[in-house]
Parts: C-alpha cells; structure tokens; sequence
C-alpha cells in the first residue's frame, strides 16, 4: 500500500518512530521496526536510510541528526559525511498543517539534493517553540524563534527557508544582515 508519492504505509510508520517522542526517536518502536526488517527481507527502510548519492558527488553521503535546544526545541541536521559544508540553509518548518513525521521525508530529499550540489549543512527547526512555553502572542512566539535561531551555530550568512505558513515571515527584517537568501 502506497501512496502517489510512492511512501509506503511502512515507510510512513518508520518515520513517524523518528520523531514520536517529542521530536525525538521512540526506542523500542524503532528497535521492532529494526527486527521487523530483519525478519521479512521484503520490507525495506525509508530511502533516508539507503542514502541516495547523487552522480555529481558520489563521495559525500548524507549524514542525518538531530539534538535538542537549550530551550528543548528539537533540531534537525543534514550535513556532508566529513562535515565539511560551505554554506547552511535553516528550514522553519513548523508543524500548523503536517506533522513533523510527515515533513521530514520531503526534507530529506532536498537535503541529498542541496547537500550533493552545493556541499550545504541544513538545520530544521520542527516545532513552534520550547515546551511548556504557551506564547500568549505573535510577537512572544517570533521573540522565542529569534532567540532559538540566535543560539544555532549557523555558518553566516545563511539561507532561510520559511515553511511557516507565513507566521515567521517577519523574522526576515531582523534577521537581514545575516542572510544569504530566503526562499
């Protein structure tokens, strides 16, 4: 079963095991999702975990990570397997019409592309801020995604890639002088 995208419900529920824990991986589905595999040959991991390696750079395969903030935001990481990136892309990818689980699969494809072509690091922040901080306004919650961004080790200047339906769109007047681009 399959959907048009080709993501299997398979494919989907490894995904989700990712990020079912606050962001974070949920251990013991992972490790059965693991047997499982191990036991029936057929079923077969996401493709992030058999790294496409684009033609154009065959000795840099993607490495995927992912930590938590200071202020317990989750964030994710592509980077080259020898860290060594010229430039760094940060997607605000908050979670107001698909979940994380569903988000991150897209992203891993356009970090194989963007990293294998442009030698990138991308960070994903994938949630609207800190946990157990209710924002009672736009402007708290624009004033917290700026000091999260600001406590991000990225490469200056970065590109921003605003996938926020438009709640973080305004982040990009304090945030001018240290962009490359924002798409």
């Amino acid at each position: 079963l399959s959907t048009q995208a080709g993501d299997s419900a398979f494919d989907r529920f490894w995904i989700w095991s990712e990020t079912a824990c606050r962001g974070m991986p949920f251990r013991p589905l992972f490790a059965r999702l693991r047997a499982l595999v191990a036991t029936w040959p057929e079923l077969q991991p996401p493709i992030q975990f058999q790294r496409f390696v684009s033609p154009l750079n065959e000795s840099e395969p993607v490495v995927y990570s992912s930590f938590r903030s200071t202020r317990g935001v989750p964030v994710h990481v592509w980077e080259p397997e020898g860290g060594l990136a010229t430039c760094t892309v940060l997607v605000l990818s908050m979670p107001s019409c698909l979940p994380w689980s569903m988000q991150k699969l897209a992203l891993d494809k356009l970090a194989d592309a963007v990293i294998q072509n442009f030698d990138a690091k991308i960070y994903a922040l994938s949630g609207a801020g800190p946990r157990g901080q209710p924002y009672t306004s736009l402007a708290d919650f624009l004033a917290g995604l700026l000091d999260l961004i600001n406590e991000l080790p990225l490469q200056e200047p970065f590109v921003l890639l605003d996938n926020s339906c438009g709640a973080a769109t305004s982040l990009l007047w304090p945030l001018g002088s240290r962009l490359a681009g924002a798409v």
